[in-house]
């Protein structure tokens, strides 16, 4: 509730689980959808919106993808990290930004290979590891929650503040050009 002085539009996905979605912003959103990436299969829900930002509108996808607890899960993510490829490389003529809990670390090849189908460039890409998961166990941790972008620059990234998650959330600054 305090997040809606700061970020006064947002789209919410709320579900009685660790798989709702919420996305808070300070510009407008619009054409909050759902999006599924498993063919119903999962509990996940992925959602994508469009924001208006000053310079020109931006598709965010917010995800939290299937976590790697067994064979079958794993599958699962991997799917939904192709699926997710596909669906972004039919060429959207706006900037791109998806971002969250991939469940999948930066160094693995179905992540790879997301970024490589969708044209999609790692925030934290030659900015040292930043590790997200576990939290109470830094030391042991792995980058698993991303921001990626296509047709944005970006400004800074970093490991955001502990806040009571078993997750470290993911900052990031990201630039686009005003038009003309």
């Amino acid at each position: 509730a305090g997040l809606g002085a700061t970020y006064p539009h947002a789209a919410l996905r709320p579900l009685p689980s660790p798989w709702g979605l919420d996305v808070y912003a300070r510009h407008p959103l619009t054409g909050a959808t759902a999006l599924d990436l498993d063919g119903g299969t999962g509990p996940q829900q992925q959602l994508r919106v469009r924001l208006a930002a000053p310079a020109g509108p931006v598709d965010l996808y917010a995800v939290h993808l299937a976590p790697p607890v067994s064979r079958e899960w794993i599958r699962l993510r991997n799917r939904q990290l192709a699926t997710l490829g596909e669906q972004l490389a039919g060429g959207v003529d706006v900037p791109v930004v998806v971002a969250g809990d991939f469940n999948v670390s930066a160094y693995g090849a179905p992540f790879r290979r997301l970024l490589d189908t969708a044209g999609l460039a790692d925030a934290r890409r030659g900015r040292g590891l930043q590790v997200t998961w576990p939290a109470p166990w830094w030391p042991l941790g792995t980058p698993i929650d991303h921001v990626l972008a296509r047709g944005l620059g970006v400004a800074w990234v970093r490991s955001g503040p502990h806040l009571g998650s078993d997750h470290w959330p993911v900052e990031a600054e990201l630039m686009m050009r005003a038009p003309g």
